[in-house]
């Protein structure tokens, strides 16, 4: 029996195959387990989020926010009123970064990463967001300025 600790679990939430094979690869390379859930899946109800959640639960996850923005930013706040998704981390990307900020306005505890994206910058992301939770600081939420989660 090996005395090495499991590796960190990175959650992919995406609606691309080839980014998904992409993200799995570059995170894999780098010794995290990953596990996908696709959201259109989710949105059609073909997969549970919370169940996905409470069984894989993830150290971190790389959320995808495509367009139309405004209705996959609702989505995306559904999600994270789970009561599996409060603990975690979430990594954002999308394909249009002004458009998400305008929609989504001032974020705490959530990064955004616009694409075309630098896979590096995306790793870099998530070891950020786990150095974060050794902090003590993952269980932030997403929240307005004045603290009320959105």
């Amino acid at each position: 029996m090996s005395d090495a600790p499991a590796p960190h679990t990175i959650g992919i939430l995406n609606s691309t195959e080839d980014v998904v094979e992409i993200l799995q690869e570059v995170l894999g390379d780098e010794g995290y387990a990953t596990s996908v859930a696709y959201i259109p899946d989710l949105k059609r109800g073909r997969q549970d989020v919370g169940a996905w959640l409470d069984d894989l639960d993830p150290t971190a996850i790389v959320y995808d926010i495509p367009p139309p923005y405004e209705e996959n930013w609702r989505f995306y706040q559904a999600v994270r009123q789970q009561p599996a998704a409060q603990q975690h981390r979430f990594i954002i990307t999308t394909t249009n970064l002004r458009i998400l900020e305008g929609i989504a306005g001032p974020i705490e505890a959530v990064e955004f990463v616009g694409k075309p994206y630098d896979l590096s910058e995306i790793l870099g992301r998530v070891q950020r967001a786990l150095a974060a939770i050794g902090q003590g600081t993952a269980t932030d939420a997403p929240a307005y300025p004045d603290g009320r989660v959105r």
